[in-house]
């Protein structure tokens, strides 16, 4: 373990308080009194981090808020984090283009070690979309969160990723996780949580009333694996609170993600496929940006 550095340590919890608190700046001595740190101590470290531009002071309140230099450390960790900057920089053209387009908030992501870490937002400024906040712009991918990432993994990735939340490796919690991820890998994209078989279960009876006799066996035996075990849903159209579709790297890995946000009752099962229908298609372009392709179908994890 490193050797903890109390300075550091300290700049870290300045620079988190007034991460919380932007846009409003706060004075010495509310740094102070919210760190229980003395004054004399928080003065000399809010000195030292505008220095450094990660903190800005305002005059002739004598108020501090987050620097400009933060900006250009952040956008560095972004073009570093292991993606192809042309491929991300198509994804963020076709982010703030959805967003305009279909009247949505998003944001993109991408799975850093284990965790989920949003590189932008669209729309953020918009309270009824309810973006992550910039306290949640990395969060654990611990199931059900990170599905879409693992939807098209080996099975020792999903055991791996199901066992984070301390799932057992056999039984129902198990299984109605394989039942979404199957979800989300035969429609190619995700609803999040709870409402991914629900939606797949819809479509394939739609499928079904418009099959052919050779097509409607094994869309029947489909929906019997779904059904088995499957609460029951709760009307014909429920809301859906987000749309999450991947774009893949050269070996066909889960390499970005991008959701779509919806204000309250705007997306919901009945419209879903006119929010995913161009989301799809942006992030086959962010696809062929990386260079990736996509996975080869597989039989669900089992």
């Amino acid at each position: 373990m490193a050797t903890a550095v109390p300075a550091l340590h300290r700049a870290n919890r300045v620079l988190a308080l007034l991460a919380a608190r932007a846009p409003q700046r706060l004075t010495v001595s509310q740094v102070a009194a919210e760190l229980a740190m003395s004054k004399a101590t928080c003065f000399a470290q809010l000195g030292a981090l505008t220095d450094l531009g990660w903190v800005v002071r305002a005059e002739p309140d004598k108020t501090y808020g987050l620097g400009p230099e933060l900006v250009r450390l952040g956008w560095a960790s972004i073009e570093h984090a292991g993606v192809a900057a042309p491929g991300v920089h198509v994804a963020r053209r076709e982010m703030f283009g959805l967003a305009t387009a279909l009247d949505v908030g998003c944001f993109l992501c991408r799975l850093v070690e284990d965790d989920m870490v949003i590189l932008d937002r669209a729309g953020a400024e918009l309270p009824e979309f309810g973006l992550p906040g910039i306290d949640a712009l990395r969060v654990p991918a611990r199931p059900p969160l990170g599905s879409v990432y693992f939807a098209w993994s080996g099975q020792g990735e999903i055991d791996a990723w199901l066992r984070r939340a301390g799932a057992a490796t056999a039984g129902p919690e198990r299984d109605a996780q394989l039942r979404a991820l199957a979800a989300i890998r035969a429609r190619g994209y995700s609803t999040g949580g709870g409402r991914e078989v629900q939606l797949q279960l819809e479509e394939l009876i739609e499928r079904l009333a418009t099959s052919t006799s050779s097509e409607r066996v094994a869309l029947a035996l489909s929906v019997a694996d779904l059904v088995r075990g499957t609460p029951e849903g709760d009307g014909p159209h429920h809301p859906v609170p987000h749309l999450i579709a991947p774009a893949f790297g050269p070996t066909a890995e889960v390499a970005l993600t991008l959701t779509i946000v919806g204000r309250p009752g705007q997306l919901h099962s009945g419209n879903v496929e006119r929010f995913a229908g161009p989301l799809l298609a942006a992030m086959d372009r962010v696809t062929a940006a990386l260079g990736g392709r996509r996975p080869e179908p597989s039989p669900p994890a089992g």
